[in-house]
């Protein structure tokens, strides 16, 4: 067995092609998504967001009666209510307005 270095190097070109194989095209932010799904996505998340609601309210309920040294470790391994809600709730508003924005652009411009 024999290990033989292979030196090869591309040209401007090649590289161009390559950079732009899986780039998306500019009309992929404007493709809109099937409406029941984007109801189905929303009313899970939404669904989450009130279980992470409750967990982040026994959380603060929880926080009340900690002292000091169990408030800096509390959240270690375990998931935080609070980041998770908020990353959810981000998540789902900015879905739905760029299927909003989406929509109107295509009911204007098409």
């Amino acid at each position: 067995y024999y290990s033989i270095a292979i030196d090869y190097r591309k040209n401007e070109l090649e590289q161009k092609m390559l950079l732009n194989l899986n780039r998306k095209n500019w009309t992929y932010g404007l493709t809109l998504n099937d409406f029941g799904e984007q109801a189905k996505e929303n009313g899970k998340c939404v669904k989450e967001i009130s279980h992470l609601a409750e967990a982040y309210e026994k959380s603060v309920q929880e926080e009340i009666t900690m002292t000091p040294e169990q408030l800096r470790t509390r959240h270690v391994g375990k998931r935080d209510p609070k980041r998770h809600l908020e990353e959810m709730a981000e998540n789902l508003m900015s879905n739905n307005i760029v299927q909003t924005l989406g929509s109107m652009i295509d009911s204007q411009a098409f």
